[in-house]
C-alpha cells in the first residue's frame, strides 16, 4: 500500500497553489475556482499529488485531532538546501533555523516550516550526516 495523494484544506485557493507550486516544484492538474466548489490538484515528476480544498475558514489548528505534519523526502542534501530557499522565497515561517537532524548523532536531517495556512510541513533527506539535532529530549519532527 503507498498513499495515492494528500488532501489538504486551505482558507486560500490561490496562495495556496503558487505557495506548492513555488516550494515543491508541483504542477497543477486541475484547479476549480466556481462558485463554493474551490480546490486544484497538484502533481510532480515523482507522482507525488497534493490536492489542496478550499472548506475552511480558519488556518490550521494543531489542538485539534488529525493531521500532526506532513513530511516529504527529498533524495539529497543539495536538494534538501534547494527546497530550504525556495520555501524562504515564498514566505515560508520555519519552525528550526536550517537543517537539523532528527536526532543527535543521526544520519538524516530536515527543514521544518509552516504553509500559509499554518499546516505544518517537514521536508528530509536520509543522508545529510553533521547536522545537530533541535533539542535533545524528543525528535525534531514533534514540533514541541
Amino acid at each position: 500500500m503507498k498513499f495515492a495523494h494528500i488532501g489538504l484544506s486551505v482558507t486560500e485557493l490561490n496562495r495556496a497553489v503558487s505557495f506548492y507550486q513555488q516550494v515543491f516544484n508541483l504542477n497543477p492538474t486541475r484547479i476549480h475556482d466556481e462558485g463554493n466548489q474551490k480546490y486544484a490538484f497538484l502533481i510532480n515528476d515523482q507522482g507525488v499529488m497534493i490536492t489542496l480544498w478550499q472548506q475552511s475558514d480558519q488556518g490550521f489548528n494543531p489542538q485539534h485531532a488529525g493531521l500532526h505534519h506532513l513530511a516529504l523526502t527529498v533524495g539529497s542534501e543539495q536538494e534538501l538546501l534547494d527546497v530550504e530557499q525556495r520555501a524562504k522565497a515564498a514566505g515560508a515561517e520555519f519552525v528550526y533555523d536550517g537543517p537539523v537532524a532528527h536526532a543527535e548523532g543521526g544520519a538524516s536531517a530536515a527543514i521544518f516550516f509552516r504553509d500559509p495556512d499554518g499546516t505544518r510541513l517537514e521536508v528530509m533527506t536520509p543522508q545529510a550526516p553533521g547536522y545537530k539535532a533541535a533539542r535533545t529530549d524528543a525528535p525534531s519532527c514533534g514540533f514541541f
